[in-house]
């Protein structure tokens, strides 16, 4: 895992992140709260996106299109 998405989101108040799959030219990294042995996720499901060396939090909207668009079930 790439130490400066780890280190962004420590800063936001996450304890960890998981590489999910890319998306529309971005890594994905879902935000984890919790100890590891029972990661929580609460409230709404913001990822972090990587491109270009750029790290950001998803709007509320892109995090939203992540879901609906990556959804095996769909």
């Amino acid at each position: 895992m790439d130490k400066k998405v780890l280190g962004f989101a420590l800063q936001q108040g996450y304890s960890d992140v998981i590489k999910e799959k890319p998306w529309r030219g971005y890594d994905v990294y879902l935000t984890v709260y919790g100890d590891g042995d029972s990661p929580a996720c609460i409230g709404l499901p913001l990822i972090i996106l990587v491109k270009n060396g750029k790290i950001r939090l998803s709007t509320e909207d892109e995090a939203f299109a992540y879901l609906d668009e990556t959804d095996d079930d769909a």
